[in-house]
């Protein structure tokens, strides 16, 4: 259905870089990967210059095991954003520590965190400050890895 709503959209052409950026999501979900990549280069020709839809992008690339190409992306639109997406910073961080780019992951997070990173089993995570445990003491300060393909 969510598939079938954002191809009518394309179709009447409203808000068209959004519509395929939905649907690369759409496509990603039904583990229709090529679709979802395309869908997602669609967006980016539609906005070239859209954060979210160079994100989507990114993420599509990684999700195709494109690792370079995705981190090219995630750089991009950390640079049309201003650099203040803690999400992209996020994926960007797991993007290199996937291909074992360990100190540029590391540095990646320390500088979006302001924390010193230490390596857990499924990426970096960053030890707790004593604020942060008398705040939420049964919080665990883990980033866990998604699923993909």
């Amino acid at each position: 259905k969510a598939e079938r709503s954002f191809r009518m959209a394309i179709m009447q052409k409203h808000n068209i870089s959004t519509a395929y950026n939905y649907l690369a999501y759409a496509f990603l979900y039904q583990k229709k990967y090529k679709e979802a990549l395309d869908a997602a280069l669609s967006a980016n020709a539609a906005a070239p210059k859209d954060s979210n839809v160079l994100d989507t992008v990114g993420e599509m690339y990684e999700s195709n095991h494109e690792y370079a190409k995705a981190v090219k992306y995630y750089k991009a639109a950390l640079d049309a954003s201003g650099r203040n997406s803690l999400e992209t910073n996020f994926k960007l961080g797991r993007t290199l520590v996937t291909m074992k780019k360990i100190k540029e992951a590391a540095k990646k997070f320390e500088k979006t965190y302001k924390r010193k990173p230490v390596i857990a089993c499924m990426g970096l995570s960053y030890k707790a400050d004593i604020d942060d445990l008398r705040k939420q003491p049964g919080k665990r300060l883990l980033f866990g890895q998604p699923e993909l393909r």
